[in-house]
């Protein structure tokens, strides 16, 4: 389960390893930074190339996370109400 709230993960800067000394061997080899800077750059990337808003939903019953990183550009609400619009002429 996740370490950190998700609204905590969403801001970064803030990073919290399940396992530290895993964490410390990928770090010295050149994986991982340990500054929790790596879910705001995924955020920032979707929002540059206009794509929906990454998911990170937590279940708790299941013990999983799940990340659903979309493809689709976003849309606002405005054009999605011209669609609807368009759909019901």
């Amino acid at each position: 389960m996740l370490k950190l709230p998700i609204d905590e993960i969403y801001i970064g800067g803030n990073s919290k390893a399940r396992n530290p000394r895993m964490q410390t061997i990928l770090r010295m080899v050149g994986f991982g930074d340990n500054a929790g800077s790596d879910f705001p750059a995924i955020l920032e990337t979707w929002k540059n190339n206009g794509w929906k808003t990454p998911e990170l939903v937590e279940n708790t019953v299941l013990n999983q996370v799940t990340l659903s990183l979309s493809f689709v550009k976003a849309t606002t609400k405005s054009s999605n109400k011209k669609s609807a619009i368009k759909k019901c002429q």
